[in-house]
């Protein structure tokens, strides 16, 4: 019982914090996902050279769920990428041994805890509620331009990227069933020192308890 008075004071700060501002990033039909195209981009991908075969660098687990099995991550380089930046240039999502999801970027995926202080691995993984977890990846900061942000959605066994688009993340806020994201979508030009030249263009991905809204 004192659990689930915390999740739901939890919820009730989000929707507080937040309220039913912004948009969902994609849509919930019974047990359906539908995404969203204004919030999907595509992976910049380099063309005219030959990109395989992957070299394997190695394997994490995300979770094993009594339900649905287990869900690992496999991590590759292309090939003769190993001096351009990133960590990596693929990610495969697997359940259960299955292949279900590659994330292909030419730029390179990079450590979140490189970018994000209150991060600690390559990935940061939220348990937003009872099945359903979302994985956060971001890109490599190439140029001074915003990273590709990732995210993952992992909803009742289903498997979808639900958010793909250039971000700087600024924080990230995570507790048992409250999830906020601040990210800034432009870089800063400074004039005379440290004076910025454009203002910041800011927005919030937050979890409302029961999706995940964009503002």
């Amino acid at each position: 019982m004192k659990k689930i008075i915390l999740l739901s004071i939890c919820l009730a700060n989000a929707c507080f914090a937040f309220g039913q501002a912004g948009e969902s990033i994609y849509a919930i039909s019974g047990n359906d996902l539908s995404l969203k195209s204004k919030f999907i981009e595509t992976f910049p991908i380099e063309q005219g050279v030959t990109l395989t075969p992957y070299i394997f660098k190695k394997t994490e687990t995300i979770f094993t769920s009594s339900t649905y099995g287990s869900f690992s991550l496999n991590f590759y380089r292309f090939k003769d990428y190993e001096d351009n930046p990133g960590e990596y240039n693929v990610i495969v999502l697997m359940k259960n041994g299955v292949n279900v999801l590659e994330l292909k970027n030419s730029d390179g995926f990079e450590k979140i805890s490189k970018y994000v202080r209150e991060e600690t691995s390559f990935f940061s993984v939220i348990e937003l509620a009872i099945n359903t977890y979302a994985l956060i990846f971001t890109g490599t900061i190439l140029a001074s331009q915003p990273p590709m942000l990732s995210i993952v959605l992992i909803r009742n066994g289903q498997v979808k990227l639900v958010y793909n688009k250039p971000m700087y993340i600024k924080s990230i806020s995570k507790q048992a069933g409250s999830f906020s994201m601040q990210l800034q979508a432009n870089t800063l030009e400074y004039v005379y020192g440290n004076t910025p030249a454009n203002e910041a263009k800011l927005h919030t991905i937050w979890w409302d308890g029961a999706t995940l809204r964009f503002q």
